[in-house]
């Protein structure tokens, strides 16, 4: 049992917005769910719209105008249900929900659900004509059961400068094809396909104007199209075209150059106008095309006067009457002076009967070409009147059958291979390359093309409505600047290589396997942008690009190099798996460049950067690493991981381990809370430095550590969680707020390296904190707000920066360096063990601030600065009579005593000890003398 198909990708949560695309000469205006309704934009020619439908670039003309009047539906006929768009400026939907809508530069892709049967999307691209859009519309049985798939497009024709008097032509090869069910002048009509069939004065095929009279001469096309049964699952395409054109002249060259099945052209009524609107259908099984043309015009020729050709000389003795007069494409420069014999003398127009032979002769001069002598000898000359014209190409169609050689001649219908100037033409046939060819073109609609060891070269354009497989040293290289088109591409493990010099539009899936295959996209000159609907499978080869390639679909990424100057984004999910080598060389890997919050996905390995790549995990997205994974630097510029969304470390149920190599920088853009996650149990390392703003979560037992590299924070950053925090040996620079804790009891911990705060900013921590090694620095602050353990034996550093403690503060091991005008402020307990020492560094005077109010119990000892030598041993005060309001307690560590006094003032040798305002004191320290004390003030308040 089918069923209903789900939807194969997770529908973004805000809705899609309408857009434009332009190949430069035409501009679509894209409603998400597939009709001509666009964005506002720049007023038209005619000022009768800023909305962008159907837009003709070169005279800024709107074809469609101000209603958008363009629209289509799709139905069963069996159950008689159905969807449709109806044109106008707002969107009328009736039975259809959007899937995905996507839209770059010049291409995008419409998919939506038709009453829950039918999957229906719309892929526009650029055409091989310059004046068409080419539309491949593909039509899917979603259901359990058999479906009658039909399809309608209804469009009225608003052509400025008249967009309510328009001449239209509508046009179709005979017979006419049997998915035509019918065609008339109705632009009005519902798109709803089972809905009314409405003319405006003309069915089937017409041309429609001032000829005609009782006609409003404002009028479209409806276009109804029947596909018979598809079983579940089944599907069927077609393509449409929408263009525009500076001549009817000129949208026929188009429409022939592609081939279409039935056509429509909407011309401007007013004398002398160039814009003609163009719309068009190619049935699946036409390969032949409707002939488009002018119309036939009378006119009296011109006569061609009768040319004698001056010369000196032997005077002519013979007359030839030429039935063509020769077009004077090119000048001619003789290298020998030629006797003419004959004086040449066009009556008529057509081909020469002869060729006439001329004498030369060394003294004869033909006037107004300067000759050159030649050496005395008998030479005839045979000029020839006009130059060769190109050969045509050459159509050349498969006639054998399912399946077949390419190089059997027999298997085509001029009984031999093609060659390089033909047209290669295939319908419902898998064709198999073994040998070396080179073609114009290929159409294969309906077909299959397999290089088994072969190779095929492609001057112009390709379009293989089947699946492209290249095996081991099978080749297919696209040289032509039309567009190029395939359902799906596989190139096997062995070897196989496609090369597109312009760019190419897969609507299906690419699967690249094993080291030797190869997908090179664009030239070194070209930076066209190529696209992938379904998947990209990249289990081994190198794709290589300039330009940009979006895979709309999903990447599954297990081994292989993506490399180039270009951007491969991915609209849907990401999988990266397998131990197998994985680099990303040069360029950007955008996950979710769409924004849709997609979880992508790395569970294991390696992934190696370099030559300035950049990953980056899309706005919105989730990007969750597990196992033991690592970014690698490969060399060249920098790469770096840019985060716009969460990156998340871990499950919280396995242990994961995520590093940053030393070379690899770390951006992290999110404003989301998380922006990074470390789940329960995990550790992320980082080691390349960049910024590292935003907001983080530390799981229990987790700990995220810097240990190379200087990140910078700032925007006022959070560390929530019940980890840690970790500086190891990397600097961790603070240019706003961060704080560590704020809700949760992260930990903090340095180790070594550096905390360096700046613009009198600084870093909360309201977890325990430890200090075992490493450097506090800048002239900002770190506030311990909770315990504070300074221990090990390390040397630590205070540069700078103001220490405040607030809460039980133990400083038991190490040296403790102070300069550069660094301060202690102590607000809690702070307690001094045996052998710690205080050393002034240099710069400005440091200075020790206690500005506790607890009672004489506090602990408390000595801060100095001494040599070497001379440590410091922790003393505890006893109680102190509470009689008076000012109690200093100074502790001489001379004499290793610890007195009191009321007095306000302290005298001690080199230092004086002053009461600040509040009842606090203060105690500078200050080089030279070996005696320096701690003066603590104790209010019996």
């Amino acid at each position: 049992m089918f069923g209903y198909i789900p939807p194969a990708t997770i529908t973004a949560s805000a809705p899609p917005i309408p857009a434009a695309i332009s190949n430069g000469v035409v501009t679509l205006g894209l409603d998400p769910a597939g009709a001509l309704r666009g964005p506002a934009g720049p007023p038209s020619s005619g000022l009768t719209s800023s909305r962008v439908s159907l837009r003709y670039v070169p005279t800024n003309a709107e074809f469609l105008g101000g209603f958008s009047a363009d629209g289509w539906g799709a139905g069963d006929a069996i159950s008689g249900t159905s969807g449709y768009v109806a044109p106008g400026a707002t969107a009328t939907i009736s039975y259809i929900t959007v899937e995905r809508f996507t839209a770059g530069a010049t291409q995008a892709r419409s998919q939506v659900i038709v009453a829950d049967k039918l999957r229906v999307t719309h892929n526009f691209q650029p055409s091989s004509a310059t004046q068409l859009y080419q539309v491949n519309v593909t039509i899917q049985n979603i259901s359990g059961a058999p479906v009658d798939a039909r399809y309608r497009r209804v469009l009225d024709w608003n052509v400025e400068p008249s967009p309510y008097a328009e001449y239209v032509s509508l046009r179709g090869v005979s017979p006419t094809p049997s998915t035509v069910l019918f065609t008339s002048d109705g632009g009005f009509a519902s798109p709803d396909p089972f809905g009314f069939r409405s003319e405006a004065g003309q069915t089937g095929y017409f041309d429609e104007g001032p000829t005609n009279p009782g006609d409003s001469f404002h009028a479209g096309t409806l276009l109804d199209l029947g596909f018979g049964l598809l079983p579940p699952g089944a599907s069927t395409t077609f393509q449409l075209f929408y263009g525009g054109a500076g001549s009817h002249a000129e949208a026929c060259t188009a429409l022939n150059s592609v081939g279409v099945s039935v056509y429509s052209l909407g011309k401007a009524s007013v004398l002398g106008n160039p814009n003609t609107g163009i719309f068009a259908y190619r049935d699946p099984s036409n390969t032949i095309g409707a002939p488009c043309s002018t119309p036939v015009l009378t006119a009296t020729p011109t006569p061609t006067p009768t040319t004698t050709a001056t010369t000196t000389g032997t005077p002519a003795t013979e007359t030839v009457t030429p039935t063509e007069t020769p077009a004077p494409a090119e000048s001619l420069t003789p290298t020998e002076t030629l006797t003419p014999t004959e004086t040449l003398t066009p009556t008529s127009t057509g081909t020469p009967t002869e060729t006439p032979t001329r004498t030369p002769n060394p003294n004869a001069t033909i006037v107004g070409v300067t000759a050159t002598p030649t050496p005395t000898g008998s030479t005839t000359a045979t000029p020839s009147s006009s130059p060769t014209p190109p050969t045509a190409p050459t159509v050349i169609t498969w006639v054998g059958g399912a399946s077949g050689f390419w190089d059997v001649p027999t298997n085509w219908n001029l009984n031999r291979v093609p060659g390089l100037n033909d047209e290669v033409q295939m319908a419902a046939a898998t064709v198999t390359i073994r040998t070396a060819n080179t073609i114009r073109s290929l159409d294969a609609l309906s077909a299959a093309l397999d290089l088994a060891a072969g190779s095929l070269e492609v001057a112009e354009g390709f379009h293989l409505d089947g699946n492209l497989s290249i095996a081991s040293g099978g080749t297919l290289t696209l040289n032509g600047s039309s567009s190029n088109d395939v359902s799906g591409v596989t190139l096997d493990a062995s070897g196989g290589v496609l090369t597109v010099v312009n760019s190419l539009s897969v609507y299906g899936s690419v699967t690249m396997s094993g080291s030797g295959s190869a997908f090179n996209l664009g030239s070194a000159s070209d930076a066209s942008s190529s696209s992938i609907s379904g998947d990209l499978h990249l289990a081994g080869g190198t794709l290589t690009r300039r330009g940009n390639l979006s895979v709309i679909g999903q990447l599954d990424w297990s081994g292989g190099t993506i490399q180039g100057p270009g951007v491969v984004g991915i609209g849907n999910i990401a999988t990266l798996s397998g131990t197998a080598e994985k680099a990303l060389l040069g360029g950007t890997l955008a996950l979710n460049y769409n924004s849709g919050a997609f979880p992508s996905t790395w569970t294991e390995g390696a992934l190696t950067l370099a030559n300035g790549a950049q990953l980056t995990n899309g706005y919105g997205s989730y990007f969750q690493i597990l196992g033991t994974s690592v970014f690698a630097y490969g060399g060249g510029a920098n790469p770096r991981v840019v985060n716009h969304g969460i990156l998340t470390i871990g499950d919280g149920i396995t242990s994961s381990q995520v590093a940053f190599a030393p070379g690899v920088l770390f951006e992290n853009n999110s404003s989301t809370y998380p922006s990074v996650s470390v789940a329960t149990g995990s550790h992320l390392t980082m080691n390349g430095g960049n910024s590292a703003a935003g907001d983080y979560s530390v799981g229990t037992n987790a700990a995220i550590e810097f240990v190379g590299g200087t990140f910078a924070f700032g925007g006022n950053s959070t560390v929530e969680g019940l980890g840690t925090f970790l500086i190891s040996s990397g600097t961790v620079s603070v240019a706003s707020y961060l704080t560590i804790g704020g809700n949760d009891p992260t930990q903090f911990s340095q180790t070594g390296g550096g905390l360096m705060v700046s613009n009198g900013y600084g870093v909360d921590l309201y977890g325990a904190a430890s200090w075992t090694g490493g450097t506090i620095g800048g002239d900002g602050f770190v506030d311990a707000r909770a315990t504070l353990n300074i221990s090990g034996g390390a040397d630590k550093y205070l540069l700078g920066a103001i220490l405040y403690t607030d809460g039980n503060t133990s400083w038991t091991g190490g040296r403790l360096y102070l300069g550069n005008g660094a301060a202690v402020d102590n607000y809690g307990t702070f307690l001094m063990g045996d052998g710690v020492m205080a050393v002034y560094w240099g710069g400005a005077l440091p200075t020790f601030l206690n500005d506790s109010d607890c009672d004489p119990d506090c602990i408390y000892g000595t801060l100095i600065r001494g040599d070497p030598a001379f440590h410091v041993s922790a003393q505890r005060a006893t109680a102190a009579p509470k009689r008076a309001r000012r109690t200093f307690w100074c502790f001489n560590p001379r004499t290793a005593r610890c007195g009191q006094t009321s007095r306000r003032t302290v005298a001690v040798p080199g230092q004086g000890c002053q009461p600040k305002p509040g009842g606090r004191a203060r105690c500078r320290l200050r080089p030279g003398g070996a005696i320096r004390e701690l003066v603590r003030e104790h209010s019996d308040r």
